[in-house]
């Protein structure tokens, strides 16, 4: 039986991100353009490196170059559905 108070999410679409492998900066571009995104970045540990909430614009450019170098994981948020990738900055 399913629990009532659980909330589910879908997964959306694989958003392109590129360049990957990046040596600081890359762009995520959005697919559902007028919608709303939130996006957030850890590191390998779940550590939030970056965040911003309610993206409007199609593309969005993220500088990890204070970071250290490793691989790091994007999750991008639309509504109830999330996309995580793999960013590997070198």
């Amino acid at each position: 039986m399913a629990n009532p108070n659980q909330t589910t999410s879908t997964a959306l679409p694989r958003i392109p991100i590129s360049p990957n492998p990046t040596n600081g900066s890359f762009t995520i571009s959005f697919i559902s353009i007028g919608a709303t995104h939130d996006v957030e970045v850890a590191d390998v540990l779940g550590k939030i490196v970056y965040r911003k909430t309610e993206i409007s614009d199609p593309t969005l450019v993220i500088d990890l170059s204070d970071q250290p170098k490793g691989v790091y994981f994007v999750k991008c948020i639309e509504g109830d559905q999330v996309s995580i990738q793999r960013v590997v900055l070198q």
